[in-house]
């Protein structure tokens, strides 16, 4: 979902244009589009934490399931991962 998150920005289009024909499980694509489901609100703590909007970070419901010290070593994991993706080496 973070690798795609950005994609209707870069690439200058709806975000709906952008996953018509990604392959992605459709609770993704629900998520990137921002409607309710399982991983909307696993999606918006990614990148409240990303963007530093601590007040919204904070007010999530599903952060409760997540403890709020771990944040920084799941953002560091994910990072990394994304990098391996794309093929960037630190």
């Amino acid at each position: 979902m973070g690798l795609l998150s950005a994609m209707d920005a870069v690439m200058g289009m709806p975000m709906s244009s952008v996953l018509a024909d990604i392959p992605v499980q459709q609770e993704i694509k629900e998520a990137l589009l921002a409607q309710p489901g399982r991983f909307c609100s696993i999606l918006e703590i990614a990148k409240n934490y990303e963007q530093g909007e601590w007040k919204q970070l904070s007010a999530s419901p599903k952060l409760g399931r997540i403890p709020e010290e771990a944040l920084p070593d799941l953002f560091v994991q994910a990072l990394d991962w994304a990098r391996q993706i794309v093929g960037f080496t630190h």
